[in-house]
């Protein structure tokens, strides 16, 4: 597994993302939805990658769209961090690419359109593509 690490803005909360293959490997995905481009967020994950998280304080839960998925930002600095979904206890996870130390590395984003998806579709595909969080603390 190659590692990778990011921070929010602040530094404050740490994050750790562990990957079957380089950086260079992979595209992160851009929502085309209005809140994802607002925030220019970037999504990265892996299903057979990890992330992990480390902060001291209660990051900020946002929902939006079909409210099945949780996005995740630093309660001081506002960083979006990752967003979340829980299944049968397994907890999955797809980074914010921007927040890597490592970014440059990666190849450019792909744009995709989850707003087309049923609510069932958008969690088969979240299941396909995205990580595992092991720690949220």
């Amino acid at each position: 597994m190659y590692e990778y690490s990011g921070k929010c803005s602040c530094g404050e909360v740490q994050v750790k993302l562990s990957l079957p293959k380089t950086l260079s490997n992979y595209s992160p995905r851009v929502c085309d939805c209005d809140f994802c481009k607002l925030q220019k967020l970037e999504y990265l994950s892996d299903p057979h990658g990890q992330i992990t998280l480390s902060n001291q304080f209660q990051l900020k839960c946002y929902k939006q769209s079909s409210g099945q998925a949780s996005f995740l930002r630093s309660p001081l600095c506002q960083t979006f961090l990752l967003t979340t979904y829980t299944h049968k206890n397994n907890r999955l996870a797809s980074l914010n690419a921007t927040v890597l130390e490592q970014y440059c590395e990666l190849q450019p984003p792909t744009t995709i359109s989850p707003k087309l998806l049923s609510s069932t579709d958008k969690v088969n595909r979240w299941q396909q593509l995205w990580s595992k969080l092991l720690t949220l603390s």
